[in-house]
């Protein structure tokens, strides 16, 4: 978990944590959160996070200002289905990309939240059109635009970088 990765353990409680927490970037990223968390009718913590997180995680951050985001997750879709955020999917409106089934919301002022089951992945966001096309990615329905695709965000890995490797250092 990364609560216990070795990097995580010396950064939280740091006085640059510290200082983090108190920063209009961590005040604004917060009440984003806070936004998201009033649609989806549950807090999004830590541990919901990680009920939704399978062996194979990814979050993309868009825009760090407006705090856009896509997570997918590896995860047996009878996990998600016991899963709160499933549970919400009664308050979301049903949506297709193609034959593609998922759930979305939106609130005048621009905050989304929208999810899929699709295989083994979870794809959860609060940005309708990434979402989109994320979930067009996954399922085939779109091409290109894949990250792991991208010869220049390859060639800015780290050698020693293995994936869920935080850092990029070797040990």
């Amino acid at each position: 978990m990364i609560k216990n990765h070795p990097v995580a353990k010396a950064y939280l409680g740091s006085d640059d944590d510290k200082q983090f927490r108190r920063s209009k970037l961590y005040l604004k990223m917060r009440d984003r959160i806070r936004d998201v968390e009033k649609l989806a009718g549950f807090g999004i913590s830590y541990g919901n996070l990680m009920e939704l997180a399978g062996d194979e995680a990814a979050l993309a951050l868009y825009n760090i200002f407006d705090l856009k985001v896509v997570f997918i997750s590896a995860v047996s879709p009878e996990k998600v289905y016991k899963s709160r955020l499933f549970a919400t999917r009664q308050k979301l409106e049903e949506r297709k990309l193609g034959d593609q089934v998922y759930w979305a919301v939106s609130d005048e002022h621009g905050t989304a939240l929208a999810f899929a089951v699709t295989g083994k992945w979870l794809v959860l966001s609060n940005d309708l059109e990434r979402f989109e096309h994320s979930l067009g990615l996954l399922t085939g329905q779109r091409k290109g635009g894949s990250l792991a695709d991208s010869s220049k965000f390859k060639s800015a890995l780290p050698e020693a970088f293995a994936p869920g490797d935080l850092t990029g250092r070797s040990a």
